[in-house]
């Protein structure tokens, strides 16, 4: 199992290499295997992370004897895994270097990598120029700014949203099992470059200071062995969110900005700070013109 999960996570760098579509990408990964499921085997922790470990179940019933580091419901490693258990470690490293993946090429990406993430994606990454590089856990959004790279990818089970530095990543700013809460910070964050590039004001940015939107609530998280500024959000009706955010209490600004764009859809976000005049977020339009 060991040797299967090894494969199947770097062998996809020899692919790309190679120019061949991707097999069984991380982000991809819907649900198991036909018959398979999984099994949680420890208590699920919010704390810099959200972590769990669980183990497949066969489809006869019987647990595998194993544990891997997920986040549940979805455990997306789990799923990935059921998918080569049918076969050896060695049938899967061919399949992998094999162009059309072999027994595996049900598996295999079709189409444009940044298609397959929704039309909301696809409308994102337009808005700031397409450039946007696919990678087997992610993407990277390159920019002429600076060497830290923006990187959205999975990992343990959450969608991340954190920088990368001369190719090494860094921790992540906000972890979530929802992958639209992921990606309406990486809204707020990459299209107010776009908006500062046209001269358009920005939009919940450290000049309007913005504060917790009301109903909404904070919950500080710890570490085991010190402080650590990290929070979620819990919602007005009480949901303690799945998520992760790096921020720095008692301001915790970060939360305060992403509660502002909970309560709208993807969608909303984005047509949002694709509006000169913010649209649904008109009223936290930056006081000041992007050129100040």
């Amino acid at each position: 199992m060991a040797l299967r999960w090894l494969i199947c996570r770097i062998a996809n760098r020899y692919r790309e290499k190679q120019k061949w579509p991707y097999l069984l990408p991380l982000r991809t990964v819907s649900g198991f295997a036909a018959g398979w499921s999984a099994e949680q085997t420890s208590e699920q922790t919010v704390v810099y992370s959200i972590k769990a470990t669980g183990r497949l179940i066969r489809p006869d019933g019987t647990p595998v004897d194993m544990d891997m580091t997920t986040a549940f419901p979805h455990a997306p490693e789990l799923a990935a895994l059921s998918h080569l258990m049918h076969l050896t470690p060695g049938q899967v490293l061919d399949a992998y270097l094999t162009p059309d993946g072999g027994p595996l090429n049900h598996l295999l990406e079709q189409g444009d990598p940044i298609a397959t993430m929704g039309q909301d994606f696809q409308h994102l990454t337009r808005a700031r120029g397409g450039r946007t590089t696919p990678c087997e856990d992610g993407f990277i959004f390159p920019n002429t700014y600076s060497d830290w790279v923006p990187h959205f990818y999975i990992e343990d089970g959450c969608w991340r949203f954190g920088h990368t530095e001369r190719g090494e990543k860094r921790p992540a700013e906000l972890l979530s099992t929802d992958r639209d809460t992921v990606l309406r910070w990486i809204a707020h964050e990459l299209l107010n470059v776009m908006r500062f590039d046209k001269g358009w004001p920005s939009i919940l940015t450290y000049k309007t200071d913005p504060a917790l939107l009301p109903g909404w609530q904070v919950q500080k998280l710890y570490d085991h062995y010190q402080h650590s500024n990290h929070g979620r959000l819990i919602s007005p009706d009480n949901i303690h969110l799945p998520m992760v955010m790096s921020t720095v209490f008692p301001r915790h600004e970060n939360l305060n900005t992403l509660s502002h764009l909970m309560p709208l859809t993807l969608t909303q976000v984005i047509n949002s700070f694709l509006a000169e005049d913010g649209g649904n977020l008109h009223d936290a339009l930056d006081p000041t013109p992007a050129s100040t």
